[in-house]
Parts: C-alpha cells; sequence; structure tokens
C-alpha cells in the first residue's frame, strides 16, 4: 500500500491533498474499477476490502460517497452490497476528487513563509500556479474508462 503524500498549509494547520493522487482517491479508484470488472454484481464492502487490501471501515465512507454522487447503487441487507450505475467514461478524476471532498486546490506557500505568498512574485508559487492550472485539465480529462484499462489500477 502506497502512503499519501500531502502539502502542508503551515498558516492554516491543516493539510492539503487536491494536487496528489491520496490514499483516498486511489481506493476510490480501484474500488469503481473493481465494481466495473463485475458488472452488475453487488459487491460487498467487505470483499472489496479484502480484495483490494482497503480497511473495511475507510472504504465503507468511500462507497457512500460514491453512493451520493450516483456513481454507485448501495444495496441493503444480508446479499447487500455495491454496483456501479454510472458509464466508466462518464466519471472522471475530477468528478472522483469532488465526490469525496476535494473541491478545490489549495494555494499553499511551499516554502512555509508567515502568511501566503502567492500573491507575491515568487517563482516557486508561480511553478505551483502552473502546475495547479494542468493538473486540473489533466483531471477533468482522464475518466476511469482510461483508468480501468490501465496496468496500473490496482497495483
Amino acid at each position: 500500500m502506497t502512503t499519501s503524500l500531502f502539502i502542508h498549509t503551515f498558516n492554516q494547520n491543516k493539510y492539503s491533498a487536491y494536487m496528489i493522487i491520496t490514499t483516498k482517491i486511489k481506493y476510490a479508484i480501484n474500488a469503481l474499477v473493481y465494481l466495473a470488472e463485475n458488472h452488475g454484481t453487488v459487491i460487498s464492502a467487505r470483499e472489496i476490502s479484502e480484495k483490494l487490501n482497503i480497511p473495511k471501515e475507510f472504504i465503507s465512507k468511500i462507497l457512500q460517497s460514491l453512493v451520493s454522487e450516483g456513481f454507485v447503487c448501495s444495496k441493503k441487507g444480508k446479499n447487500g452490497g455495491f454496483v456501479i450505475l454510472a458509464n466508466l467514461s462518464d466519471i472522471t478524476v475530477k468528478s472522483i476528487y469532488v465526490a469525496l471532498g476535494y473541491t478545490q486546490i489549495e494555494k499553499v506557500c511551499w516554502l512555509g513563509l508567515q502568511g501566503n505568498c502567492i500573491d507575491k512574485i515568487c517563482d516557486l508559487c508561480t511553478l505551483w500556479e502552473k502546475m495547479s492550472i494542468e493538473f486540473e485539465v489533466s483531471i477533468k480529462r482522464v475518466n476511469l474508462q482510461i483508468l480501468a484499462e490501465s496496468k496500473f489500477v490496482n497495483n
């Protein structure tokens, strides 16, 4: 299992993970691909957890967020679980980010300077702005169909 990388926002004492593929995003993508591979079959959170080596409580929360967005449907009961609803090509990486609560790119100073240096001339912050724009364009373009066909998913 890969560890997530985060960029610390020193002035707000919280973590921003938008420009990084976090463990949460990776798990969501892998779970969606797994559900897609099992067309129409109801798959329990326990099975997804075991097959993908994801803590059950964590994947359950992720799946509920995906249910709220209409990507998957949940079935209750003894044979309950989750089924993918949306077409894979309609689910972009951006929509997965949004479904999981990552709604905007954080603008932070990588140097941890007092205050935010985004509005000042700073080569590092200028680079961050360019990377943010390119990242945003990329995650709007890449969809689950592309990722499902990739050999890197579920690794």
